[in-house]
């Protein structure tokens, strides 16, 4: 090692190693990560001209590699597959899901049906949705009372879990589209990025109402949300992967932190009142990531069993979270 390094005159290399693993030891994880990327840099200009060189090489190569897995926090999990919605129906391609008093639904906007799947006998119930409905986002209350579909019309339809019958819901809002949906507290929440805004619904006999403009002033980074989620405060996820925290309407300082590698393409955001954390899910990935809410990563989730997770649920009362990848669905332990 001393050879190869005193030759390259990158002693530093080494020193900068060791650094980065004592920084870890003492917790200081921002500052070990630095030191990671300083130290790759460094060792990627290093020529190997013999085999001994590239055995050196490779050695700080798998320490750094080390350092770096538990500095990423990830856990990889052995998912268990509880329904294969092809085998229901051939032509199935769901790739969303969303949970009512225990019952799981998978929808999917090219896709006719409704799937409706027990995760205790993992039996899977088909239902043609309503011809004229394209389901594109879903969310069920903490009441569990409901679970509310927006539509590709712009519209909203409700799922009678009594039932299992999925009927239309009045909706007055403007002509812009909604991009997602959230109900919170009895009010329906909706996203509209043409605008910058979210509208908060109040509930009424046939629907919702047209309601009012939740935030103070129209944030125009909405532009690129791609999903949010409410606990009280708001927080939106953009496709970029930056998230924006809400107070009461207004905007709050959140940022990201301990998170590597960066998000590139994430797809949907979920947390809710007494919800410990935010989760994110980025199918290109292969990973669902936890941040605390002051934006330090947890945990990040994958699984060799996926390819392309599409559709997530999380139940952290249980300990236990749910994905659709590729019309099968997986159950895992949190």
């Amino acid at each position: 090692v001393v050879k190869l390094f005193k030759e390259n005159n990158v002693v530093e290399i080494i020193k900068k190693r060791d650094e980065a693993e004592s920084k870890l030891i003492y917790g200081d994880e921002s500052a070990a990560l630095a030191l990671v990327n300083e130290t790759r840099k460094l060792l990627s200009t290093v020529p190997t001209k013999s085999r001994e060189d590239e055995t050196t090489k490779k050695t700080v190569t798998d320490a750094l590699d080390t350092i770096m897995k538990r500095l990423e926090r990830w856990q990889t999990v052995a998912p268990e597959m509880i329904a294969r919605l092809t085998e229901a129906a051939p032509e199935a391609t769901a790739d969303h899901l969303v949970m009512i008093d225990g019952a799981m639904l998978a929808y999917g906007r090219d896709d006719s049906r409704l799937y409706r799947i027990d995760p205790k006998t993992k039996s899977v119930s088909v239902q043609t949705r309503p011809e004229r409905l394209k389901f594109i986002r879903a969310t069920t209350p903490k009441e569990q009372d409901v679970t509310l579909f927006l539509t590709d019309n712009n519209g909203i339809a409700a799922y009678d879990k009594k039932t299992q019958t999925v009927s239309s819901r009045d909706l007055a809002q403007n002509e812009l589209p909604i991009a997602d949906i959230i109900v919170y507290s009895q009010r329906l929440y909706t996203l509209v990025k043409q605008d910058g805004q979210i509208y908060r619904h109040n509930k009424t006999q046939t629907g919702y109402d047209k309601g009012g403009q939740w935030l103070k002033h129209a944030d125009p980074t909405l532009a690129t949300a791609v999903s949010f989620a409410i606990d009280g405060d708001l927080y939106a996820l953009t496709a970029s992967g930056t998230i924006h925290k809400y107070a009461a309407g207004r905007p709050e300082t959140f940022a990201i932190k301990g998170l590597s590698p960066e998000f590139t393409a994430p797809t949907q955001l979920w947390t809710y009142n007494g919800v410990a954390y935010l989760y994110i899910l980025e199918p290109g990935a292969r990973r669902i990531a936890v941040l605390n809410k002051d934006g330090v990563l947890v945990k990040q989730y994958t699984a060799k069993e996926w390819q392309n997770p599409t559709g997530m649920i999380i139940d952290e009362e249980k300990k236990v979270g749910y994905v659709i990848d590729k019309t099968i669905v997986y159950r895992f332990t949190l």
